[in-house]
């Protein structure tokens, strides 16, 4: 919507709005032969390309494990915690939990 917004826009003298923003062709304007001597030129380079945003996304998603795996041990010595709290005081507890926001 922006872009479309963009495009409608003419006028010579604000550098912002443009003077005239073409639009794209419709039909691209190849041979079949350059295409099918093209697209084994990027399937070998889309297979190196994947390679390498692997190799790059291994790193976050190692650390956002570690992440998590902290944040489950939290949890559970926080509910672990809340229940020994719940066996010692029992009644006190619960008037606590009441003012408790």
């Amino acid at each position: 919507m922006k872009y479309l917004r963009f495009l409608r826009r003419r006028m010579n003298t604000k550098p912002s709005h443009g003077p005239i923003h073409f639009r794209i062709p419709a039909l691209p304007h190849y041979s079949w032969v350059t295409w099918s001597s093209f697209g084994n030129f990027v399937g070998k380079k889309l297979i190196n390309l994947l390679l390498s945003l692997q190799e790059l996304e291994s790193k976050p998603k190692e650390r956002a494990q570690l992440v998590h795996e902290k944040k489950k041990q939290l949890t559970e010595l926080r509910l672990r915690a809340d229940k020994t709290v719940d066996e010692k005081f029992g009644l006190q507890h619960d008037i606590i939990a009441s003012v408790k926001y």
